[in-house]
């Protein structure tokens, strides 16, 4: 996820396509460039159900053990 929000910052996309076409002497180009443009295109929509079937649990089991810390801090 955290290359998905570096990628919010045109300078750091920039910089990582300059990066890989550099690195890979533009080997690799049309695939980043198709990656990029395949992350372009998937919708808020699509991210919330990809959480909710995937990281739900996980939030959710998150979420109960910082309860039961807290729990234990006040007793």
């Amino acid at each position: 996820m955290s290359k998905l929000s570096s990628q919010d910052n045109n300078t750091v996309r920039v910089n990582s396509m300059v990066d890989n076409f550099i690195k890979t002497k533009a080997a690799t180009w049309q695939d980043d460039v198709a990656f990029l443009d395949a992350m372009g295109n998937v919708t808020k929509a699509e991210v919330l159900a990809f959480a909710n079937q995937f990281l739900k649990t996980i939030i959710t089991q998150l979420f109960i053990k910082e309860r039961e810390k807290i729990k234990a801090l006040q007793k």
